[in-house]
């Protein structure tokens, strides 16, 4: 069996399961968990852009 390589394998990966966590909680979380995870995601990516 062969194994496909794609370009950014591993990226793909992470992306879809960050993807399938987001699905699964938007159906369980009330919409005040959105506003607090709205906010980490903005300083995560402030400190991302800052270390590059």
């Amino acid at each position: 069996m062969r194994r496909i390589c794609l370009r950014g394998g591993k990226k793909l990966g992470i992306l879809f399961l960050t993807l399938g966590s987001i699905i699964i909680l938007a159906l369980i979380m009330p919409p005040i968990f959105w506003c607090f995870a709205l906010g980490v995601a903005l300083i995560c990516a402030g400190l991302a852009l800052l270390k590059h």
